[in-house]
């Protein structure tokens, strides 16, 4: 019995240190909002000095909106498992943090839930320290016998929590030999079985570059410890996925590296998102480059930010004359069109879009006939600037011109023209009658427009015909 109660005692620490030492904030608690237990990752994550202290307050009260619970609560019992939901919270002196909610409902044998256990993960800065963990101690304080009991519950309940996070928990050795794996570990590689995978000869064999390894173990030797490492790894069935690595080294008393222990999450899905976005990115830069109108951003202080192509050879300047400079300075720096530009650059400023055709000034101090349209710029739901497109309308405004004095000049020949002159459309109705002709036939402009000219010249049977 004694033997039982030191394997038993053994295993606990075991899981114990693991569910303490992991990197990753861990946590289990009830449908009615109340924490169960945190390691203590999750304690320093979100402020508190103590487990005790964490566990003591309602799960509401942490949330920055208490909505987002109730739909992070209904998916999860709705689909049995949450991945990656996305919250934000408050730490223990009110400051907010984004962080990732993962987690499975464990429910009894009726199906009803009896709490959720998940995994928190901080990502307001991805990259930030991991927490170095503090491992678990016990006291025995009862009878052999008592403590071999609550060493088997204590036994199940961590083995059911290091399996039951989603979230993928492992120990090698130094040399790469796989100690133990979470289920969450052993489904992301796509392993019949725990043994299977633990039947791996090293861990090295599971990377699609092998070279990728050794990055990680240097990296580990200089510093002890390894964060959001993003590495590829080739499941069972030959396909590869991104697994993003945060481990530590454990050490004995003279600093020999016992073992490693960590956690990995799925980030293909993050992969392409990057992957998507590097090639919008490089998309919208070339079009910014090629448009063959001026594309000018600046920020909420009306600073320019860039400055494309096009708007170089519209204004004159460089972008390194252009960029952060006051806009209005550099495209207004006429008194005449200074105030209106203001105006304008407030407006955007303010999130309001405008489409004006102005004037702008040069940095030879030339005027440009332009088109402008202002947009403001959002990210993150959150104004952070202003874009101004800027369309070289000289050539329209002199074919303008030209159309005006042709009018012009027309409009003289047919108001002053001797003879008269009268125009009609298909059905022979007027539309234009001179002068001349309202002298020649006596219906004024009024009266013969819109009439039938027939009608009007040639209203004897004598001529009608032949009209």
């Amino acid at each position: 019995m004694e033997e039982r109660a030191a394997e038993l005692r053994t295993s606990e620490e075991r899981y114990r240190t693991l569910f303490d030492g992991v990197p990753t904030g861990l946590y289990r608690s009830t449908p009615g909002g109340q924490m169960l237990d945190a390691n203590p990752a999750l304690v320093q994550m979100l402020g508190y000095s103590n487990r005790e202290a964490l566990l003591a307050i309602q799960l509401d009260d942490i949330y920055v909106d208490p909505k987002e619970r109730v739909r992070w609560k209904d998916q999860v019992e709705r689909e049995g498992m949450v991945r990656d939901f996305v919250i934000r919270m408050y730490q223990r002196d009110g400051t907010i943090i984004w962080v990732t909610n993962t987690a499975r409902a464990v429910r009894d044998q009726q199906g009803q839930v009896l709490h959720y256990e998940g995994s928190l993960e901080d990502i307001t800065e991805r990259r930030q320290a991991a927490i170095e963990l503090q491992k678990y101690q016990g006291h025995l304080e009862e009878l052999v016998e008592e403590r071999t009991a609550e060493l088997a519950k204590s036994e199940e309940r961590y083995r059911t929590l290091f399996d039951g996070v989603p979230v993928g928990l492992y120990r090698t050795t130094p040399n790469g030999k796989i100690l133990d794996i979470s289920v969450a570990f052993v489904q992301f590689l796509g392993y019949p079985s725990r043994q299977e995978l633990l039947a791996v000869a090293n861990a090295a064999a599971l990377y699609v570059d092998p070279e990728e390894r050794d990055r990680w173990q240097a990296l580990m030797d200089r510093k002890g410890v390894v964060r959001d490492f993003a590495v590829r790894v080739r499941r069972y069935d030959g396909t590869t996925l991104w697994l993003g690595d945060t481990a530590r080294a454990v050490k004995d008393e003279q600093g020999q590296v016992l073992y490693y222990e960590g956690s990995v999450e799925d980030i293909s899905r993050r992969k392409l998102y990057e992957h998507v976005i590097r090639r919008q990115k490089e998309y919208f830069e070339a079009l910014f480059v090629n448009s063959p109108v001026a594309v000018i951003t600046a920020d909420l202080n009306g600073s320019v930010v860039s400055w494309s192509p096009a708007a170089e050879t519209l204004f004159g300047y460089t972008p390194d004359e252009a960029i952060g400079r006051c806009l209005d300075e550099l495209v207004a720096n006429d008194p005449r069109f200074r105030e209106e530009a203001q105006a304008l650059t407030r407006q955007a400023i303010q999130g309001a879009r405008t489409k004006v055709t102005t004037r702008r000034t040069r940095k030879d101090g030339s005027v440009v006939d332009v088109e402008m349209r202002g947009l403001p710029v959002i990210m993150a739901d959150e104004e952070v600037g202003f874009i101004v497109i800027y369309h070289d309308i000289t050539e329209r405004k002199r074919f303008e011109e030209q159309l005006r004095r042709q009018k012009e000049y027309y409009e003289a020949l047919f108001v002053n023209s001797p003879v008269a002159v009268v125009t009609a459309d298909l059905d022979t109705c007027v539309v234009s009658w001179s002068p001349a002709a309202e002298k020649l036939f006596g219906y004024t402009q009024e009266e013969a427009i819109g009439q039938c000219l027939d009608h009007l010249v040639a209203n004897d049977p004598m001529f009608a015909e032949e009209a």
